[in-house]
């Protein structure tokens, strides 16, 4: 069961909270999504923004053929997160570089074959306010991220 209170972020690792290709078609292609509906323990930045110490998980899951996946050395950073406020209209959006160690995707020594054909599944459990300067206010925000030019669902979210 997803507890994202107990949840790890900034982590790469499938967790309860990771969306699941569960039922989907074993060649299906895409990014998924998971969020908590409410965020209620907030910490103000001193310049107005929500701070680091802020909680908003965001769990993903990517799904793509090999050669799509190892155009990056770390997939992640293909990734881009919006954040739609409904009251005021303003999109935030970041990519999410990754910040720390980690390891690369090999280079590649695939057969064009295994590079069209093979699927490679990703998981990824970040913390929002480290990509983000969300200011400190209640809002609603649509969320969803895009993997190149991919979609993911929308989720809603409410800072309160």
């Amino acid at each position: 069961m997803c507890d994202f209170n107990k949840l790890v972020l900034d982590s790469n690792l499938i967790n309860d909270c990771s969306p699941s290709t569960d039922g989907l078609d074993l060649d299906w292609e895409g990014i998924l999504i998971n969020m908590p509906t409410i965020v209620e323990d907030i910490d103000v930045g001193h310049d107005g923004v929500l701070s680091f110490k802020t909680r908003i998980p965001l769990c993903i899951t990517i799904q793509f053929k090999l050669k799509k996946m190892l155009r990056y050395d770390y997939p992640r950073e293909g990734i881009s997160v919006f954040m739609e406020d409904r009251e005021t209209g303003k999109t935030y959006t970041n990519k999410l570089v990754y910040q720390g160690a980690r390891a690369k995707n090999p280079k590649s020594s695939f057969s064009e074959e295994e590079l069209e054909t093979s699927i490679l599944t990703k998981f990824y459990s970040v913390n929002l306010t480290h990509y983000m300067n969300l200011p400190n206010t209640k809002s609603t925000y649509n969320v969803y991220a895009t993997f190149e030019k991919n979609k993911s669902n929308t989720l809603e979210l409410r800072i309160r």
